[in-house]
């Protein structure tokens, strides 16, 4: 009976201890990110093993790979989870995980265990695709187009794929434009003053993808994912082709290249019209010239005529 309360002061005092480590130094999360593909390392940062600790790894919660030091065989022991399936690597010595061939689904938060106590430090790892660094996006004037985080292959309704303590940002040309904080108990999106993108702009809560409405070609170049501070290698080329839009009646209601061909028509009929009148009028300006001018000419032939008869008259 002492030995059993001796036992449970002694995990009580641990446990205290524990707190207070925790109180002082804080939670604290590593963020790590990794093209897809790759391998990573999560060191577990232990200076002594003692020979009788039990060490597990967990990736959300869940035990993926543990070492056992109480039995005389401590080779690590990996749980059947198909999604690491020949991908972990535990170090005997030290207890760091590697997880090779690394994949979009296993962005996540994983955490140290020793002897059922769970280390103040962890691994915030996000995965992102190796494909398509910079994909080309095509889109039409006045269109809609979405730009995904490319936390992909992972259902959507799983919100521990983007770990509750990131700063998720979306950035244009360098300038950040819209951005979620997780931090915060209020995770909705926030938009940047930003007149080119004023009421243009919807952030998924969930999945971070930006959906951009009424596009114009004053938004066409690179948008960029930031999360944490680190700029995603993968980012969004977007071009925005102008085209014409009418609206049911056939009326122009937007020409963002110029002026539209209603307009232009407007204005060029009238000066059309002008050039045809002042060119009429020249020309019957002319005809009426050359018709004075001919009649006195025949006047002054008549008038040279008489005279002409006068004087003859005269002489005979």
């Amino acid at each position: 009976m002492t030995s059993n309360t001796n036992d449970m002061k002694t995990i009580s005092l641990l446990f205290i201890i524990y707190l207070f480590i925790y109180s002082v130094f804080g939670d604290e999360t590593e963020r790590m990110s990794v093209d897809d593909g790759g391998s990573v390392t999560l060191h577990a940062n232990l200076t002594e093993l003692q020979t009788d600790d039990v060490i597990v790894w967990r990736f959300r919660g869940v035990r993926i790979a543990r070492i056992n030091r109480e039995t005389n065989n401590s080779d690590p022991v990996y749980e059947p989870d198909e999604r690491f399936t020949d991908r972990l690597k535990m170090n005997p010595q030290t207890a760091d995980l590697t997880i090779t061939d690394i994949t979009s689904q296993h962005t996540g938060l994983y955490h140290l265990e020793i002897d059922g106590v769970i280390s103040p430090n962890s691994f915030s790892v996000i995965v992102f695709s190796a494909k398509n660094k910079t994909e080309r996006v095509s889109v039409n004037d006045g269109d809609s187009v979405t730009l995904h985080t490319r936390l992909t292959d992972i259902p959507t309704d799983r919100l521990t794929d983007i770990p509750t303590d990131d700063v998720i940002a979306w950035r244009f040309n360098g300038s950040r434009i819209a951005r979620i904080n997780r931090e915060t108990i209020n995770s909705d999106p926030v938009y940047d003053p930003d007149e080119r993108f004023t009421d243009r702009l919807k952030m998924n809560p969930q999945t971070a993808d930006l959906t951009i409405t009424d596009i114009t070609s004053e938004l066409t170049g690179l948008y960029q994912l930031e999360i944490d501070g680190v700029i995603s290698p993968n980012s969004f080329s977007v071009r925005v082709k102008w085209r014409e839009r009418y609206s049911r009646d056939g009326e122009d209601v937007r020409s963002p290249k110029g002026p539209s061909s209603g307009v232009i028509a407007g204005i060029c009929v009238p000066l059309l019209l002008l050039v045809i009148a002042a060119v009429v009028g020249v020309v019957i300006y002319r005809c009426r010239k050359m018709r004075h001018r001919d009649s006195r000419d025949e006047e002054e032939s008549t008038e040279m005529q008489k005279c002409k008869r006068n004087g003859d008259a005269s002489n005979g």
